[in-house]
């Protein structure tokens, strides 16, 4: 999922909100490089999706003692060197050092399918090594 400023971060605990600072999740949380992709061998990495999507993802956690809000990190990928600067991907989120024990994605809304965006592994990974 992609993360901007529109995305909203929205918290309960028990059914009931509890006030949090989206800010501070995404402050606290890894930043993973796209190795993933410029550490393989691939030639190109082609990006997909909808310009427009809006959708809901949804973390359970169960059989948590104490509640704080503190213990939540981020698992962000950085897509910046491949696509456009500050493209960014909220890969996962963890509570406590643990994933979630449920994990949904629903309520998908838009659907503008992009032109399939196609990235050169080679030329990314040697401006990568001149910069």
């Amino acid at each position: 999922m992609r993360i901007d400023a529109a995305t909203t971060v929205q918290l309960t605990v028990d059914g009931q909100p509890v006030p949090f600072d989206t800010k501070a999740l995404m402050a606290t949380g890894t930043t993973l490089n796209p190795e993933l992709f410029l550490g393989s061998r691939a030639r190109f990495m082609a990006v997909m999706g909808f310009t427009d999507e809006r959708c809901t993802y949804r973390w359970v956690w169960r059989n948590v003692d104490s509640f704080d809000a503190n213990a939540f990190a981020a698992r962000v990928l950085d897509l910046s060197p491949c696509l456009t600067e500050g493209f960014s991907a909220l890969s996962d989120v963890t509570y406590a050092g643990r994933a979630a024990d449920e994990f949904n994605w629903s309520n998908p809304s838009g659907f503008t399918l992009i032109d399939p965006v196609v990235v050169d592994l080679d030329r990314v990974r040697l401006e990568e090594r001149v910069a």
